[in-house]
């Protein structure tokens, strides 16, 4: 039991926290930002904690599959195994080679508000943010089917109604 609460805790962070980032943080912040690189700086540090704390709690979450046996989640457990698994992956590849990518290009550009768009390093900044954004997107709609799947699978039964005569 508190095997599952931990797992659907860090379910809820990894998607919640990602959709307040993706839909509601990064674009305020790029509006409200009196420039662009500042509003990089700080949507990328709060990216970049986001990133190491899903990394870690996707990892308690597959981890938490295991002391509860196989039987404990009947139909999904395989399922939910790939799932997080996946998003591990994809976590690891994002937060260890195209965060630093990322962080060097942003290191190379400097103000992004004084780099013209058509500079080479911000093209190439433009395909790395696309790859991460890619990412981040897959990685979401995996942590939803991963709470669809968890809320599906683990259902309390219901007592069976009883007639009174």
């Amino acid at each position: 039991m508190i095997w599952t609460a931990i797992r659907r805790l860090s379910l809820a962070y990894i998607v919640g926290g990602g959709i307040l980032l993706v839909f509601i943080a990064a674009p305020l912040i790029f509006e409200l930002a009196p420039s662009r690189t500042a509003a990089g700086q700080i949507a990328g540090a709060i990216i970049n904690r986001h990133s190491l704390l899903a990394l870690i709690l996707t990892a308690i979450a597959l981890i938490s599959l295991f002391p509860q046996g196989k039987n404990s989640v009947p139909h999904s457990r395989g399922l939910l195994i790939a799932l997080l698994g996946t998003m591990i992956v994809i976590e690891l590849f994002s937060y260890s080679i195209v965060r630093p990518i990322l962080n060097d290009l942003i290191a190379q550009i400097g103000d992004f508000d004084l780099t013209p768009k058509d500079n080479p390093l911000r093209k190439r900044f433009g395909m790395w943010h696309g790859i991460s954004s890619l990412e981040a997107l897959i990685t979401l709609i995996l942590g939803v089917l991963a709470v669809g799947l968890e809320c599906r699978t683990n259902q309390p039964k219901e007592p069976a109604d009883h007639e009174s005569a």
